[in-house]
């Protein structure tokens, strides 16, 4: 049996585990990218009364994690590929010598 290939976004998620302090640093940069606007909205909708705003802040919360779980689910299934592969690897190595 010839040795798994990994895709471009499987070998993408092998280079992003090798350095976890940038994973973080780019997830926390991107959650402050809306969290802080949505504040925002919620600290100026209860400055001037108007609940639009609170609403549109909101919006942006459970946009933003109704994404981030269906990246999370992306990557997972993404990383149970890589796991097989490697496994697939693993026994092809063993039965090999």
């Amino acid at each position: 049996m010839s040795e798994p290939e990994f895709t471009a976004l499987e070998q993408a998620a092998i280079n992003a585990g090798k350095d976890p302090r940038r994973v973080f640093t780019n997830a926390l940069f991107r959650t402050l990218s809306y969290l802080i606007p949505s504040l925002g909205l919620v600290i100026y909708a209860i400055t001037t009364g108007e609940h639009g705003y609170a609403l549109v802040g909101y919006g942006i919360l459970v946009f933003q994690e109704g994404r981030r779980l269906i990246l999370t689910w992306q990557g997972l299934k993404r990383k149970q590929t890589i796991y097989e592969k490697y496994e697939a690897k693993l026994r092809d190595k063993n039965t090999g010598s």
